[in-house]
């Protein structure tokens, strides 16, 4: 899914932006969240990247996701 290249994990705008996102890609035929967002941390072999769980954007994101999988999975 889309939307996810840079921005502030912790902002609300950006929580926005992830959940609207997510909601249009549980209707596409694959579903990754990934994430490439700043501040860039050095990946190696115990680090991989930013925090990517549902869980990571706040509670108002978490339920919005939480969601959207329970749709993709009656689906």
């Amino acid at each position: 899914m889309g939307g996810f290249h840079g921005g502030d994990p912790d902002g609300e705008e950006y929580r926005e932006l992830v959940a609207r996102w997510f909601q249009y890609a549980v209707f596409c035929p694959l579903l990754r969240l990934p994430g490439f967002r700043e501040p860039r941390i050095k990946l190696g072999a115990s680090q991989t990247g930013g925090p990517n769980e549902v869980w990571s954007y706040g509670q108002r994101a978490y339920e919005s996701l939480t969601a959207a999988l329970r749709l993709r999975e009656r689906l």
